[in-house]
């Protein structure tokens, strides 16, 4: 599964399969990425652990949204009005883990394929798409510079916040984003041609899997 297109394939498939299975299959699911990641290596895990810490307040908010907003069953005879329902406990845990699998999946994409064979990998499959003026080329250039300049980003739009605040750094940062973007058009993508025919069988197994779990 070496090729960039094949390992985006198998990223949407497995969405769709977190997406078509209970709680109990998409608890299963995000271990099994969480466990694949932990075997990637140490700079895997980490990538991991940055991206659950930022996204730790999304994560809260969709556990508490569905926990303390979906009417239910108390979670036992005589519990306070303000703990969630039984129902919404395990809706916040599936979803909660939905997120978890997601996020693994995307890390471990991230870490494991390089910023030009995912660009180019993306250019692949936008090559149909192509119009005048807006070919999968300048959509590269621009994603490429988007993907190694996001934690020199972040860190800047953060030291600018400390003294301008978040609304001018967000503006100033913006306009870095768009002027470096437009100097990268010109910057060659890597050509990768078609996989091969059996490759696909990864991503069409991860599909058998979603259809499988659909039906339980």
């Amino acid at each position: 599964m070496s090729h960039p297109s094949i390992r985006i394939a198998t990223l949407i498939a497995f969405a769709v399969a977190l997406a078509s299975g209970p709680p109990t299959a998409t608890a299963a699911l995000a271990a099994g990425a969480v466990l694949v990641t932990l075997v990637h290596g140490r700079s895997a895990s980490n990538a991991l652990l940055r991206l659950l810490k930022r996204a730790r307040w999304l994560l809260l908010l969709v556990i508490a949204f569905n926990a303390w907003g979906t009417p239910g069953d108390a979670l036992w005879e005589g519990a306070p009005a303000w703990t969630p329902s039984s129902a919404g406990l395990e809706l916040a845990l599936h979803r909660g883990a939905t997120l978890v699998a997601m996020l693994t999946a995307v890390s471990l994409l991230i870490t494991t394929t390089t910023a030009e064979a995912l660009v180019a990998g993306i250019a692949w499959f936008a090559v149909p798409l192509r119009i005048p003026g807006a070919g999968p080329e300048r959509l590269a250039a621009r994603l490429a510079d988007t993907l190694e300049r996001l934690g020199a980003t972040e860190r800047e739009l953060r030291e600018v916040a400390r003294t301008d605040g978040w609304r001018d750094a967000l503006a100033r940062t913006l306009v870095g984003i768009e002027r470096r973007a437009a100097a990268a058009l010109p910057r060659s993508i890597p050509a990768i041609g078609a996989p091969r025919a059996s490759a696909w069988s990864w991503p069409a197994l991860t599909l058998v899997l979603a259809a499988l779990l659909a039906r339980d």
